[in-house]
């Protein structure tokens, strides 16, 4: 949530947008982003010993990848889960 409030106005000035919807899906992803990256991980150094070994983690890094992807795109598909606003003043 910190990070959030933080980096909202950043956002706002460069890119005019707000996403509401991305600090709930932060949340809600948080779990699935460290099986992603932990299968990641765990592909390219078994990957680097036994190749044939990796096959498993590189099915789990591609499924969770696909979930993280399919949860973005729905994400980006609710109505007013992002909307695009005037940049706030310089001075912010």
């Amino acid at each position: 949530l910190g990070i959030w409030l933080a980096t909202t106005p950043l956002v706002l000035w460069r890119f005019q947008l707000l996403s509401p919807i991305g600090l709930l899906l932060n949340v809600v992803l948080g779990p699935l982003i460290v099986v992603l990256m932990w299968a990641g991980y765990s592909f390219l150094i078994v990957g680097l010993i036994w190749p044939l070994a990796a096959m498993p983690f590189a099915a789990l890094f591609d499924g969770c990848l696909l979930g993280l992807i399919r949860s973005v795109q729905w994400a980006s598909s609710i109505s007013f889960g992002h909307l695009d606003v005037a940049s706030p003043p310089a001075w912010w």
